[in-house]
C-alpha cells in the first residue's frame, strides 16, 4: 500500500473522518453501495449520508465481505467511453489548469492538467489547453488517445481509473449482486427502490456532449477492456473490445 493509501485508510477506518467514499456500507447490515468517480459518486454519497465510509478500495472490501457474507453489493456503473467523455468535459473543458473550488472556497490546481504535465511535460498540458481554447474537440480526443500515454494516465486518479479496479482483489472480481447504469433512469429507479432512497436525477450536463471518432472510441475501448469484460452484458458490447 502506498503512503497516500495508508493515510487514507487511517483517516477512514481509524479516525472515521472521511466525508465521502466510493464504497458505502449500510449501517443496518444489509447492503453495500459502490460507485466510482464520474459514476454517480457524489449523488450516491448525497442520498446515503449516514452510511459507513470506512473503506474505499477493493482489497478492504473483499476482507469486509469475507466476514459479512450476507451483504448485498450494489454498483453504479457507466459506459467507460461515456465516463471518459464526462471526465474530459468536467476537468479539461469546464475547468482550467487552476480553478475555484466552491466546496473548499479556494483556488486549486487542476489534477487533470497536473497529471498531463507529469507524463508529457508542460507541453502536453499546454497542448490540451490550446485545443480546448480553440474548441477543437476532435483534436483534443485524438491527442489524448493517439499522441499521449493515456493508458498510463488513467491510473493516476480515481476519476479515470478502470471501474473494475474498485471491485478487484487478488486478481479476481468481487461478486456484485446488482449493477445499475447511471445513464438509465429505469436502472437508477431500481437502485432507489432496492435501497429505499431517492437517487438524485443525473446531471444532464455531465453526459456526453461530443461524440468521439471511431478511432478514439476504439482506443478507449482497448484501454478500458477490463471494464467491458466486466460490464459487457450491461452495455451490450463485446467482452473482447
Amino acid at each position: 500500500m502506498s503512503v497516500k493509501g495508508f493515510l487514507r485508510y487511517i483517516k477512514r477506518a481509524v479516525l472515521r473522518r472521511a466525508e465521502r467514499s466510493r464504497i458505502l456500507i449500510d449501517p443496518g447490515g444489509k447492503n453495500v453501495a459502490v460507485a466510482n468517480y464520474k459514476c454517480g459518486f457524489t449523488s450516491m454519497n448525497r442520498c446515503l449520508p449516514q452510511w459507513d465510509k470506512c473503506i474505499d478500495d477493493g482489497q478492504h472490501l473483499r476482507r469486509y465481505l469475507d466476514t459479512h457474507r450476507d451483504l448485498i453489493v450494489h454498483m453504479i456503473v457507466r459506459d467507460p467511453v461515456v465516463r471518459f467523455q464526462s471526465f474530459v468535459h468536467g476537468w479539461f473543458i469546464d475547468k482550467g489548469p487552476v480553478f475555484f473550488e466552491r466546496r473548499q472556497q479556494r483556488e486549486m490546481s487542476n489534477f487533470a492538467y497536473d497529471n498531463l504535465t507529469k507524463l508529457g511535460g508542460p507541453e502536453a498540458a499546454q497542448k490540451v489547453e490550446d485545443l480546448v481554447e480553440a474548441s477543437d474537440l476532435d483534436g483534443l480526443y485524438h491527442f489524448l488517445t493517439h499522441d499521449f500515454p493515456l493508458d498510463r494516465y488513467i491510473g493516476l486518479n480515481e476519476h479515470t481509473v478502470q471501474q473494475s479496479r474498485l471491485i478487484t482483489a487478488g486478481g479476481d472480481f468481487i461478486p456484485v449482486h446488482y449493477f445499475y447504469d447511471l445513464d438509465s433512469p429505469d436502472a437508477m429507479g431500481d437502485f432507489s427502490k432496492r435501497l429505499g432512497v431517492k437517487f438524485p436525477v443525473s446531471n444532464q450536463s455531465s453526459r456526453t456532449r461530443h461524440e468521439v471518432s471511431p478511432a478514439a472510441r476504439a482506443k478507449l475501448e482497448t484501454i478500458y477492456a477490463d471494464d467491458y469484460r466486466l460490464l459487457a452484458g450491461i452495455f451490450q458490447r463485446s467482452s473482447n473490445p
